[in-house]
This record gives structure tokens, C-alpha cells and sequence, in this order.
């Protein structure tokens, strides 16, 4: 009895549809994008995080001096 052959290609072929590449590229701007809103998602907790820091520090002043 013959094995059947796997048909299509293997996984990592290099050789891709013009269909495909433009699919990869969407992909990886859509990767990007993300990547870029995570960074100014981060941005905004750092700068946050520094506020609540300086209005507790402000607050803990503000009751010492009474």
C-alpha cells in the first residue's frame, strides 16, 4: 500500500502568493500598532503613577504641618 504525499507547503516555506505577503505585511503593521499603544499605555501609567506619588506626598505634608 503507497503512503499518500502531503500536498502544499511546509511549515517556514519561505515561498509565499503575493496574497499571502500582503497579508504578512498587514500583520506585522497591525503588530506594530500595537506595540505602539502598548508603549503609551505605559507612558500614561508612569506619568500617573508619578502624580498619585506627589499628590500622597503633597497630602502627607499637608496633615504633618497642622
Amino acid at each position: 500500500m503507497k503512503t499518500k504525499k502531503t500536498g502544499g507547503r511546509k511549515l517556514g516555506d519561505k515561498n509565499h502568493s503575493l496574497r499571502e505577503e500582503r497579508l504578512i505585511a498587514e500583520n506585522e503593521k497591525l503588530k506594530a500598532d500595537i506595540a505602539v499603544q502598548r508603549a503609551k499605555v505605559k507612558i500614561k501609567d508612569a506619568r500617573m503613577k508619578e502624580l498619585r506619588a506627589s499628590l500622597a506626598a503633597e497630602k502627607k505634608k499637608g496633615a504633618t504641618e497642622k
